[in-house]
């Protein structure tokens, strides 16, 4: 059952936007990307919102305290310290001032002077994932107080694919993603996305939310974008690879058809850089590419680096790699193409939906010889890649501007032609 779309929301509704989890870490993963992404974009735009984090103890939500928001981005201006002083003088806030010792983020959004009245049909957005029955808490209290409700939904593979993740996600992503269908509307990030949204709902006879597709944007914040390419100053030819080292992440056959290219063509002065975390449960992976690095002089880890560190080894790549077999949107394959520089990935999935563009070389990247052969080609032919960095350099790239305004459009009940 769909939700009437001319229930959304008013031209000057406000969007309470949870950060919860991103608020305390300096972590950089894909879904941490979307929300601090998705900050930038609605400051860009001048949309009106307001960053709440989730108190499991109070069973409410609050303004972010000021310490919070140095992991959300610099376009973000947190509120201020202390409550609207005009609020001092209204005696029905008096008790919110003597609990809360008149700081902001110890008064609950809905008792709150400058945001009580403005809960009832507006929107509570949700970017991440909410597990051990959070999002039905969080669903409820929102409905509590007259709020709609919309989620970001990312994948489904913790559901289709307990293999591949950890144990809590594997556990919990069922509950999450039917929860989700309370929701007024689910954006997904891509169409992959939406269609493992909606096969789940079906298959479980679950009421299908409004489900839009809100795809998500190659841009990468505080990095401009490479429209030029920049001369070669190494005969050696550099190979990037960012990504978690997890399972469906496919760093095993990746090392194996590196290695294959490097007994076949001794000549060739090959690098492959390896950036990327170790994974929960997935600790044998990190041993194997590890003890590769230490056989191969070809091959380096460099493990978790900073945000300054992977941009610029995107500016010195002279190609990326991104083998994975399976993915909600494929974040590093459009990363990739904001620098310039061209990328190897699959031919189905999203990886194909991102490729569709320009200047990806797709192929099977289950297939060893396939994955060897296309870093052969790409290594061998100076003319592929310049062709190839030339349409990365000229196709449209979504911003996060273009990201928040489609999300906008969504929550006004409007297309957003996707």
């Amino acid at each position: 059952m769909r939700r009437d779309s001319s229930r959304l929301c008013r031209v000057d509704a406000m969007i309470f936007v949870s950060v919860t989890g991103t608020s305390q870490s300096p972590a950089r993963t894909g879904i941490q990307a979307v929300v601090r992404g998705l900050i930038a974009g609605m400051a860009e735009l001048r949309r009106e919102f307001c960053l709440v984090a989730w108190s499991c103890e109070r069973k409410a939500f609050a303004p972010l305290r000021r310490q919070q928001s140095i992991y959300l981005g610099k376009r973000h201006r947190p509120d201020g310290k202390f409550l609207p002083l005009c609020s001092l003088f209204q005696p029905k806030y008096w008790c919110q001032w003597r609990r809360g010792k008149g700081r902001n983020y110890r008064v609950p959004i809905h008792q709150h002077p400058r945001y009580k009245a403005r809960l009832k049909q507006n929107w509570l957005l949700l970017p991440e994932l909410m597990y051990r029955g959070e999002a039905s808490m969080v669903i409820e209290y929102a409905r509590q107080h007259g709020m709609r409700v919309a989620a970001i939904f990312h994948d489904a593979i913790p559901h289709t694919h307990p293999h591949l993740v950890r144990a809590e996600a594997a556990n919990e992503h069922a509950d999450y993603m039917a929860t989700l269908t309370r929701a007024d509307v689910v954006l997904a990030v891509s169409s992959e996305a939406a269609q493992a949204f909606r096969i789940f709902a079906e298959e479980n006879r679950l009421p299908l939310s409004m489900l839009r597709v809100c795809t998500e944007p190659a841009e990468i914040l505080g990095a401009t974008r490479v429209v030029t390419p920049a001369p070669r100053t190494s005969a050696a030819l550099h190979i990037l690879c960012v990504s978690t080292l997890e399972p469906r992440k496919n760093h095993r056959l990746l090392v194996e058809a590196f290695e294959d290219v490097r007994r076949m063509h001794p000549e060739l002065k090959l690098h492959l850089h390896l950036v990327g975390d170790t994974y929960v449960g997935s600790l044998d992976i990190a041993e194997y590419v590890s003890a590769a690095a230490g056989k191969n002089i070809g091959i380096q880890w460099h493990g978790k680096v900073d945000e300054n560190q992977v941009r610029e080894m995107y500016r010195s790549c002279d190609f990326t790699i991104y083998p994975s077999v399976l993915e909600g949107f494929g974040l590093p394959v459009v990363e990739s193409l904001w620098f310039g520089k061209p990328c190897i990935c699959a031919n189905f999935g999203v990886m194909a939906e991102n490729a569709a563009g320009g200047g990806c070389l797709t192929l099977d990247v289950t297939d060893r010889r396939a994955l060897a052969e296309g870093i052969i080609a790409m290594a061998t032919q100076r003319d592929l890649r310049r062709s190839l960095a030339q349409q990365a350099m000229t196709r449209r790239l979504r911003t996060w501007r273009d990201y928040a305004a489609d999300i906008d459009a969504a929550l006004r009940g409007e297309r957003n032609g996707t």
